[in-house]
């Protein structure tokens, strides 16, 4: 493990790609709703992209430290991850919008068991005001505390 953030991030992604709902693999005409993560390059266009496709897409970003407790090591109390729906309604040819893709990211991560820190607590989604996009934030907090140094790897 090179990063206890990014995998967690990882971890995530790959669930959330898993689930029937985000990869509808058993529609006759699979349109699976793509899911990014903020360690690709340039990652306004690749959302710009995805959106283009179906209308929707997921972006799982970086983990980020919510507290750390005062010991001689430093251990996590809670580390926080939002995934973020983006939805273009006019392109959206899914018949779920934004709104339901963010109820869907909370049922699937909300207990969901990290193989590199605790569970997942879900704790809100938010309509986040843009011009360009639709947009959801769903988010969650780690429960327990974790300790791991980054390693180079």
């Amino acid at each position: 493990m090179s990063s206890l953030f990014k995998a967690i991030q990882s971890e995530c992604s790959a669930h959330l790609a898993a689930q029937e709902f985000f990869s509808d693999s058993e529609a006759s005409t699979p349109k699976p709703i793509t899911i990014l993560t903020e360690q690709l390059r340039d990652i306004e266009s690749q959302i710009d992209l995805a959106v283009g496709k179906i209308g929707l897409c997921c972006l799982v970003i970086t983990p980020g430290a919510v507290e750390a407790s005062e010991n001689s090591k430093l251990t996590w109390d809670r580390i926080g991850i939002t995934v973020v729906t983006y939805e273009q309604p006019h392109l959206n040819d899914r018949g779920i919008g934004a709104a339901t893709v963010a109820e869907s990211i909370a049922w699937h991560l909300h207990h969901f068991k990290l193989t590199v820190a605790s569970v997942l607590v879900h704790t809100g989604i938010e309509l986040v005001p843009d011009e360009e996009y639709l947009i959801y934030n769903t988010n969650f907090t780690t429960r327990g505390g974790i300790n791991a140094a980054p390693t180079r790897t």
